[in-house]
């Protein structure tokens, strides 16, 4: 929120501070977030073993309605989740009035936040693809020690090497996922102020109007 007031330094005590300051309702709009995503995934579950019991054509078409319109109300919850928070930590808002005007605010801007939810996903798909291709690296432990302890028969050194491996692994994947959560919620809460103060236009609306 700070980079879209202009703040070049990022104050971590007092967005620390502002974090605390709002603890308790930040709190109970992620526990709300995460029961309404499971429970969405449950019912989304079994109604897709539902269809898929009685095997009839209309089963499929059902199924991808089924599975599309859970996408859409996984995106809408997580979506307003984050909206609620801005309103909550910018706007000092009530808990209840918070998720209202996040609603408000989601249905304005319906499809910008797909567009924006499918940048993302295009973004952490490339960096996780990056990561797999560059797993191979974190084997050079193991490999390295695997060679030394075939050459003085020790298999603690080849135990060793394979503990290298994984805690760099486990290390580099926790970092790599910290940062493109870090980055997907600072993207988040700078187009949340964008479209609360400004607003943005989709786009594809704008691609539609060009070529109508």
């Amino acid at each position: 929120m700070s980079w879209y007031k202009g703040e070049k330094a990022i104050n971590l005590r007092k967005a620390w501070h502002l974090g605390a300051k709002h603890f308790y309702r930040l709190f109970a709009l992620h526990f709300l977030k995460k029961l309404l995503l499971v429970l969405l995934l449950v019912g989304l579950n079994f109604l897709i073993v539902y269809l898929q019991a009685y095997p009839d054509p209309s089963s499929t078409w059902l199924t991808i309605a089924a599975v599309t319109i859970g996408l859409f109300l996984a995106l809408a919850i997580a979506t307003v989740g984050i909206f609620a928070a801005g309103y909550i930590i910018e706007g000092e808002l009530p808990f209840m009035e918070a998720i209202r005007r996040a609603i408000t605010l989601f249905r304005e801007h319906v499809l910008v936040s797909l567009e924006i939810s499918l940048i993302l996903l295009l973004v952490q798909m490339f960096v996780v693809l990056l990561f797999i291709l560059s797993t191979t690296w974190f084997l050079l432990p193991f490999v390295a020690f695997t060679v030394l302890g075939g050459f003085t028969g020790s298999k603690i050194i080849i135990l060793i090497g394979l503990l290298l491996s994984l805690v760099l692994f486990f290390a580099a994947a926790a970092l790599i996922g910290g940062l493109l959560n870090a980055y997907s919620i600072s993207a988040w809460m700078y187009l949340f102020m964008k479209m609360h103060h400004e607003g943005i236009k989709s786009h594809v609306l704008n691609l539609l109007r060009i070529k109508g």
